[in-house]
């Protein structure tokens, strides 16, 4: 009994892994590029780490209590179920958005030399501004022990809190998203005019900007994003991508076996969307009952009770940070708010949802936009939306947060 029982949860574990790959090869094989790289992004954050999550593999993993195999399968046939609900959404706007707007309503250019300088001039002030910041922190982080962990986490938490006037969510707004929107832009016209010497130069100053925030994870999505880049400028032929895929996972296998920093970086990847999903479905309805829309927000903005489904999980994963006064979010895969909202209807709403909104947020840049602005900014959807592992649908429509934590 306990074999058969196995044996089915390992048949859906497998199954949402030849289904994600099958998704990948069918839309690249449709040179539906940006989908694509969508959906690699769903398999490295909620399909791929489900094996090591079954059998406990992860130390970090097990020391959170994720030890209830019978919930890792589940979140396999939910991530297997909510990928084809979020193909199903994006094929069906698609083929709205075709039906009824063909054409291109307008053709929105920038100067290449303009966004240039307003990156540099953005770079400058960031760089300066965070920088005695991310020296103490790094230096914290790089640390040994509890207390040094503890203490890069409050440093942490106080980058680019108060910078200039502005709050956190704005900062973000003008500091960070709006520098990776003029960089996409500029890697692109650059490319388009075979300017490839200042290439190097603008990736280098973008990381620089993500990691002298704090953001580290979101590199790899950045590099990531250019891989979408170079793809939509014809710099490589898709018969090159499996073999970059293969190379990716050589990657992640040598990362896996690197320094315990660099583990820890890609158990956060692989793994920590997928521990929001267990502890989801662990507490509600069994813990807790259903929320019922507690948490939705519209644009960052919602009702009173402005429940926060990202720090409820992290209270319950990181109770031991959260008693030493850290505050922190976790956030699932983009269908945990519907679940713990509505239960596994609304899961599947929202998944359906969320591949409307790719579809149509790639439909408006190549209508209202020339091309080489339209891959620049694409691109940056596909920095944007290859979070998968945030909980909140509405936070895909904006960057930044509005509401303030309750207490």
């Amino acid at each position: 009994m306990i074999g058969d029982v196995r044996a089915i949860h390992l048949a859906g574990i497998a199954l949402a892994n030849i289904t994600a790959f099958g998704v990948i090869f069918w839309l690249l094989r449709r040179k539906s590029f940006f989908p694509a790289f969508l959906v690699c992004s769903f398999f490295l954050t909620n399909v791929l780490g489900l094996l090591p999550l079954y059998f406990g593999w992860s130390e970090v993993r097990v020391t959170q209590h994720v030890l209830d195999r019978a919930i890792v399968a589940t979140l396999a046939w939910a991530g297997l179920a909510m990928l084809c609900l979020a193909v199903c959404g994006y094929c069906a706007a698609s083929w709205i958005w075709s039906k009824f707007w063909r054409d291109r309503c307008c053709r929105i250019e920038v100067n290449f030399w303009t966004v240039l300088s307003i990156f540099v001039m953005i770079a400058c002030v960031v760089l300066a501004s965070s920088l005695p910041k991310a020296i103490e922190y790094y230096q914290a982080a790089g640390g040994g022990g509890i207390g040094a962990s503890a203490r890069a986490a409050f440093l942490r938490s106080l980058i680019n809190q108060e910078t200039f006037g502005l709050k956190s969510h704005y900062f973000r707004l003008f500091f960070l998203l709006l520098p990776l929107v003029l960089n996409f832009i500029i890697l692109s016209k650059a490319i388009d005019r075979n300017v490839f010497l200042i290439v190097p130069i603008l990736i280098g100053i973008q990381v620089a900007i993500l990691l002298y925030n704090g953001e580290k994870a979101p590199v790899a999505w950045y590099l990531f994003a250019l891989g979408y880049l170079a793809l939509a400028k014809g710099l490589f032929r898709k018969e090159f991508i499996w073999p970059a895929f293969g190379v990716g996972a050589a990657l992640l296998i040598v990362v896996l076996a690197g320094p315990q920093s660099m583990r820890l970086m890609a158990d956060r990847m692989i793994l920590g969307g997928l521990t929001v999903g267990y502890y989801v479905i662990k507490i509600f309805p069994e813990e807790s009952p259903f929320l019922a829309g507690s948490s939705l927000r519209l644009l960052g903005m919602g009702s009173d009770v402005r429940f926060n489904l990202d720090l409820f999980m992290w209270r319950n994963i990181f109770s031991d940070s959260y008693f030493s006064h850290l505050s922190g979010t976790a956030t699932g895969a983009v269908w945990v708010q519907g679940y713990a909202n509505f239960g596994w209807i609304g899961a599947g709403v929202f998944a359906a949802a969320f591949g409307a909104i790719v579809a149509s947020a790639q439909a408006l840049v190549t209508r209202l936009f020339v091309p080489s602005v339209a891959a620049g900014v694409g691109s940056l959807l596909i920095f944007h939306y290859s979070s998968l592992g945030e909980s909140n649908l509405d936070r895909f429509l904006t960057d930044f947060y509005l509401e303030r934590f309750p207490d």
